[in-house]
C-alpha cells in the first residue's frame, strides 16, 4: 500500500523520498517528464 506520494524527481523529492524509505513508508515518485 502506497504511504506517500511525492511529485517532482528534484533533489528535494529524491532526497525525501531516500529518508522516508530509510524510516519504513513505501513511496511513489512521479515526474512530469
Amino acid at each position: 500500500m502506497l504511504d506517500v506520494l511525492i511529485a517532482g524527481a528534484g533533489p528535494v523529492g529524491l532526497w525525501l523520498a531516500a529518508e522516508l524509505r530509510l524510516h519504513g513508508v513505501e513511496v511513489t515518485v512521479v515526474e512530469r517528464r
